[in-house]
C-alpha cells in the first residue's frame, strides 16, 4: 500500500509539472502576441507624428504627455523601441522626432533612474541603441547616467557606462571611470570596462584624462586604462616606456605596456624587451614570455639571437612565443640549423611546429588570399594580432 501511494503521488507531481509547462508555453505565446499588438499601437501613435515632420510640421503638443504616460510602462517602451528598429524612416526624420520630444525623453530618464535596477538598466540600454538621436541631449542625460552607475546592480552599472561612452563627453566618462576605480559596490571586470570605453567617440580627450589620474587608480583599472590606450592609439610610446621601466608598478600593469610595444614598435623599447627575454626569471616568467612575443615586430641580428636562445628556455610559453616571433621574422630551417639538428628536443619540436604550420598555410592558401597580396603592412598587422592573442593566452 505504501509503495502505491508513492507511485500515485509521483504521477500527480508529473501531471502537475506537465500542466504547468503547458500553461507557461501558452502564456509566452500570448505574451508575444500582446507585444506585437503593442508595437502596432505605439507605432501608429509615432507614425502620425513622423508624417507631420515629413511635411515640415511640428509634433502635436498633446503627443508628449500622452506618450510619456504610456512610456513609463516598460513594455510600451520596449514596443516603441521595436517599432523604431523595424521602421524604414530616414534617420533625419527620426532625429527630428527625438529632438522635438526632448522634454519627454528627459522626464523619462529621470523616472527610470529612480526605478528598480532592471528597469534602469533597460532604459540605459535603449539610450545606447539610440545614441545618435539622443546625443544632442547628452549634457542633460549625463548627470542621470552618473547617478545610475552608482546603483548596485552589475547590469545597471555596465549599461549606464555604455550609454555614457556612446554619446556623452570625455569628462563624463572619466567621472564614471574614476567612481568605479574607487571600488565601491559591485565591481566591473576590466575587460568589460575596456569594451565599454571603446564605444567612446573622442578617444584623444579621454586618454588625456586617464593619464592625468593614472597614478591614483588601482592596478586593475591602470591595466584597463592601458589596454584601452593600446587599442586606440600608438601615440603614447614615451609614456608607456616609463610605465614599463617603473619597477614599483604592479606586474600586470607593466605587462600591458609590453603588449603595447608589441602592437606599436618603438625603437627605444627594443633593448628593454631584449633584456627582459635575456634575464629570464622562472618566477616572473611572464615578462620574458610576453617580451618574446612582442619582439616579432622588431628586426635585427640581436633580436633573432635572443629569440633563438629563448627556444631553449625551461618555460613552455617563452619557447612558444619565441618560435612564433622567429616565424614572423621569416626564418627558415637553414637559419637555425643548430636548433633543428641539436639535442634539445623541446626547442626543436617547438620550432618545427611553427615552421611546418607556416609552410602548410602557404601551400594551401589561394593566391588571392596569400599574405603577399595584402602588402607588407597587412602581413604585419595580421601577425601582430596573432601575437597579441598568444600573449593573452600566456597570461
Amino acid at each position: 500500500m505504501g509503495s502505491e501511494v508513492l507511485i500515485y503521488g509521483y504521477g500527480i507531481v508529473c501531471l502537475c509539472m506537465l500542466a504547468y509547462n503547458l500553461c507557461y508555453s501558452v502564456h509566452l505565446r500570448l505574451g508575444d502576441r500582446r507585444q506585437e499588438r503593442r508595437v502596432r499601437w505605439m507605432g501608429g501613435l509615432v507614425e502620425a507624428q513622423l508624417a507631420r515632420i515629413r511635411e515640415g510640421q511640428p509634433v502635436l503638443k498633446w503627443h508628449l504627455p500622452a506618450m510619456q504616460s504610456r512610456l513609463i510602462r516598460l513594455n510600451n517602451l520596449l514596443a516603441m523601441q521595436q517599432f523604431l528598429q523595424d521602421s524604414t524612416e530616414s534617420p533625419q526624420v527620426l532625429g527630428e522626432y527625438f529632438l522635438q520630444t526632448r522634454e519627454m525623453l528627459l522626464n523619462l530618464a529621470g523616472i527610470y533612474a529612480k526605478r528598480e535596477d532592471t528597469q534602469t538598466a533597460c532604459f540605459c540600454h535603449l539610450l545606447t541603441i539610440n545614441a545618435k538621436f539622443v546625443e544632442p541631449m547628452a549634457k542633460e542625460l549625463e548627470p542621470v547616467l552618473l547617478r545610475s552607475i552608482r546603483k548596485q546592480s552589475l547590469y545597471c552599472r555596465v549599461n549606464a557606462l555604455k550609454a555614457l561612452c556612446a554619446f556623452c563627453s570625455a569628462q563624463g566618462v572619466y567621472s564614471a571611470f574614476r567612481f568605479l576605480a574607487r571600488g565601491e559596490g559591485t565591481p566591473i571586470h576590466e575587460k568589460v570596462l575596456v569594451e565599454a570605453l571603446l564605444i567612446h567617440q573622442y578617444p584623444g580627450a579621454l586618454i588625456g584624462l586617464l593619464w592625468q589620474g593614472f597614478d591614483h587608480f588601482a592596478p586593475a583599472f591602470q591595466r584597463a586604462a592601458l589596454d584601452y590606450i593600446r587599442f586606440q592609439s600608438g601615440d603614447y610610446c614615451q609614456e608607456m616606456l616609463r610605465v614599463l621601466t617603473d619597477e614599483t608598478l604592479d606586474k600586470e600593469v607593466r605587462l600591458s605596456a609590453i603588449r603595447y610595444f608589441g602592437r606599436y614598435p618603438y625603437e627605444p623599447a627594443r633593448q628593454v624587451l631584449i633584456d627582459l627575454v635575456k634575464n629570464f626569471d622562472p618566477v616572473e616568467w611572464e615578462y620574458a614570455a610576453i617580451s618574446a612575443s612582442s619582439l616579432a615586430r622588431y628586426y635585427g641580428g640581436e633580436v633573432e639571437r635572443v629569440l633563438t636562445a629563448a627556444l631553449r628556455s625551461v618555460n613552455w610559453y617563452v619557447r612558444q612565443n619565441a618560435a612564433a616571433s622567429l616565424e614572423a621574422h621569416g626564418v627558415s630551417y637553414g637559419d637555425l640549423t643548430d636548433i633543428v639538428t641539436g639535442s634539445d628536443r623541446y626547442a626543436r619540436e617547438t620550432l618545427t611546429y611553427r615552421l611546418e604550420t607556416r609552410r602548410l598555410k602557404e601551400k594551401y592558401t589561394p593566391p588571392s588570399e596569400a599574405p603577399g597580396a595584402k602588402g607588407q603592412e597587412g602581413v604585419l598587422a595580421a601577425e601582430g594580432t596573432e601575437q597579441n592573442t598568444e600573449v593573452q593566452n600566456a597570461t
